[in-house]
């Protein structure tokens, strides 16, 4: 795939997404407001078969604007939520759930690919499903090959694995990076095993606790209120396709 250079510290063409998309793909980064000639540099792009997407704050009316203007479509309103990781605080967890290994990389990353409905690549209807759930399931591959994540929590059923949360230690922050539990072992409590063995694994370690998920995923919103979790953030996300 023939990728475009791009002189403009707000565009960044996404090599992950690219491949497993099967479409040029670059990340627009907005301030306060896109100038001028990240405008221009989004419409050379536009002038070729490029896939572009943005996050921006729900407040930010001027960039909604502007990738309005751009021709960007409003795909997912993702909700950050967060809680304190305290040092004394005990989370308990009641199922199997143990840490990774590499022989648990196939079994993962099948459930990766046959478990998500609400990410924004699922939303998009200009993205087929197969490639959406490609995105989940290579994503989890490379916690496996040590590109993405720090450590992996599994929920094991009947001795199989049936759910992941796989984690990012960002200094004091432990990050939910992605997490799904199979649909054939679901309302088990699994979600909330995993959460809180990893709570349990980096206490001392982490003093703060960040997850993202989609507005429309009322499921994952009550489940992380129900933990602790408190929103802090809400963002858009746009996305750009030729």
């Amino acid at each position: 795939m023939m990728t475009t250079h791009v002189n403009n510290e707000h565009i960044t063409y996404d090599a992950f997404l690219s491949e497993h998309l099967g479409e040029e793909t670059y990340k627009v980064t907005a301030g306060k407001s896109l100038d001028e000639e990240t405008r221009t540099a989004v419409r050379d792009l536009q002038a070729r078969d490029v896939f572009l997407y943005c996050k921006i704050p729900v407040e930010n009316m001027t960039v909604a604007s502007q990738l309005a203007a751009l021709k960007f479509q409003l795909v997912d309103n993702l909700v950050t939520l967060e809680k304190e990781i305290k040092p004394q605080e005990t989370a308990a967890f009641h199922k199997e759930i143990r840490l990774a290994n590499p022989a648990d990389e196939a079994a993962t990353v099948e459930v990766a690919r046959s478990s998500f409905q609400y990410s924004r690549f699922h939303a998009d209807q200009r993205i087929d499903n197969a490639h959406a759930d490609r995105v989940k399931a290579e994503w989890v591959r490379n916690f496996f090959r040590g590109k993405r994540g720090t450590d992996m929590v599994l929920g094991i059923v009947n001795g199989e694995v049936a759910g992941f949360s796989q984690l990012l230690r960002a200094g004091d922050v432990l990050v939910i990076d992605l997490i799904a539990v199979a649909p054939t072992a679901r309302k088990r409590g699994l979600a909330t095993d995993m959460i809180n063995y990893a709570q349990q694994y980096c206490r001392g370690n982490c003093g703060k606790y960040r997850v993202g998920t989609q507005m429309a995923n009322i499921p994952s919103i009550n489940l992380y209120q129900n933990l602790g979790f408190t929103v802090t953030q809400k963002d858009y996300v746009y996305h750009y396709h030729t």
